[in-house]
């Protein structure tokens, strides 16, 4: 493989991993607040994320949100 396709493989693979982590982070945080080992953050936080880790695909994400932040039906 050249090397500007093996950069641009390795980008993609990185791009994958930061959009795994920063849903794990948002799940692990709702949990955490549920919990109360942490501070809840503004609602803005908890809006629906878009990710584009490739040029072929694109994520749509609602991050989890706090049991005091959910809407009763």
């Amino acid at each position: 493989m050249n090397s500007a396709k093996r950069r641009q493989s390795i980008n993609t693979d990185m791009n994958w991993s930061a959009m795994e982590i920063d849903r794990l982070t948002d799940s692990l945080h709702a949990k955490a607040v549920n919990v109360g080992i942490a501070d809840l953050r503004k609602p803005e936080h908890y809006a629906a994320k878009s990710y584009r880790p490739s040029a072929f695909h694109e994520y749509h994400h609602q991050p989890e949100k706090p049991r005091c932040m959910e809407e009763t039906a």
